[in-house]
């Protein structure tokens, strides 16, 4: 497992900002990108064969036992999914 914090942004892109106008009118402003976010924690399970799975948690939601509980059994879902008998053969230690 890794646990890394990440910063994130919503840009807004000069194709959103697009209207119509008269051709005598002026010329809109440029848009620009800007950040409105923060930080979020990735959570990232993976083997030796690649990622299992990707987690999300935003900041605000806390980082509480009952939501790495619930990240705990979308990994096992997960590996069932993608390695199916190596949890029951013993070869996946978690």
């Amino acid at each position: 497992m890794n646990e890394t914090w990440c910063h994130y942004l919503h840009p807004t892109t000069k194709r959103m900002c697009q209207e119509w106008r008269h051709a005598s009118s002026p010329r809109p402003k440029k848009a620009q990108s800007f950040a409105v976010a923060g930080k979020v924690v990735l959570n990232l399970f993976f083997d030796i064969q690649g990622p299992l799975i990707m987690e999300w948690m935003f900041v605000g939601n806390g980082r509480c036992s009952v939501r790495y509980c619930d990240t705990l059994q979308n990994l096992c879902t997960a590996i069932k999914s993608k390695h199916p008998g190596k949890l029951s053969q013993g070869e996946i230690l978690l």
